[in-house]
């Protein structure tokens, strides 16, 4: 069944008014039933989609690879593509609120977001980005949504809500992931990669880098090896172990490979940092990607 109060918004301005930087295009809240579908290789101009589920499952194809959209779940495509959405015949009812937004500056989030997160990532409900979008959505029923750049505003600020709430580390994680993060953390002195990680959960070793990527936007391997980094830095501050001992404790191949390693991540060698009082100052160093 259709929802009662859906509503959708989309939003004209006098071509003087216009900003090439970004333009809120459209927003909505919809209920739909088995027969939606929607096919987006002819849209006419670039723009970008976020469509978030509030309820049921949706299907989403890109690329001609289908995924399931459920609850709390959003997708974020570049339009036209080789996307398409909609209900299939096991499907009852789909209901959203989404946002189409264009620009430049929305053209440059949207390359970030899909190089970390790609498509399709999970959002808690009460995520700032999705709150947001409901302020927005309530802001447009009330008529308010009535001038340019205030309607510029909205965009943007929603796009800079979209990328700080999926670089959260608030946003829940499945059982999956938080198994795999466990393992990790108590075991990666004797893991030989990802695959013993998959095999422990009983997985295949692509669909636990997918999902852990999508839900913390980063790759589970570099997660292992900055776990494994991060005692090294401990067992370096001891200055009890030589590199090849360090190594083997941490879970590296050999201390050639292990100050290899640790100077991409660190920018300096093992003994550099040991010795450098610059380094040894910090009660704390926290490694990022």
């Amino acid at each position: 069944m259709i929802c009662e109060n859906m509503e959708t918004f989309g939003f004209m301005f006098l071509e003087s008014k216009q900003s090439k930087l970004i333009k809120l295009e459209g927003l909505g809240l919809e209920c739909r039933d088995k027969d939606y579908f929607f096919d987006n290789k002819n849209r006419a101009g670039t723009s970008y989609l976020f469509q978030y589920t509030l309820s049921g499952v949706g299907m989403l194809t890109v690329n001609g690879k289908e995924h399931t959209v459920k609850k709390n779940e959003g997708f974020f495509l570049k339009l036209p593509s080789a996307t398409s959405y909609g209900l299939t015949q096991a499907q009852d009812e789909w209901s959203f609120m989404w946002v189409i937004i264009s620009g430049a500056a929305a053209d440059s989030i949207y390359n970030e977001i899909y190089e970390n997160y790609g498509n399709l990532f999970y959002l808690k409900e009460d995520s700032s980005a999705v709150a947001f979008l409901r302020h927005m959505y309530l802001l447009s029923k009330n008529n308010q949504v009535n001038q340019s750049f205030f309607s510029q505003e909205l965009a943007f600020s929603f796009l800079c809500r979209l990328s700080d709430s999926l670089s959260s580390p608030e946003e829940k994680l499945s059982e999956l992931v938080l198994n795999a993060k466990n393992i990790v953390m108590t075991e990666y002195g004797k893991l030989q990669g990802v695959s013993d990680i998959a095999q422990r959960l009983k997985v295949s070793q692509e669909h636990l880098s997918r999902t852990f990527r999508r839900e913390t936007g980063e790759q589970i391997i570099d997660f292992l090896t900055k776990t494994r980094l991060n005692h090294s830095v401990e067992l370096l501050r001891e200055k009890k172990f030589n590199l090849d001992d360090i190594a083997q404790i941490c879970g590296f191949s050999s201390g050639n490979y292990f100050g290899k390693v640790f100077k991409r991540y660190v920018g300096v060698s093992p003994r550099t940092f040991q010795n450098d009082p610059v380094y040894s100052k910090y009660s704390n160093i926290v490694i990022f990607n």
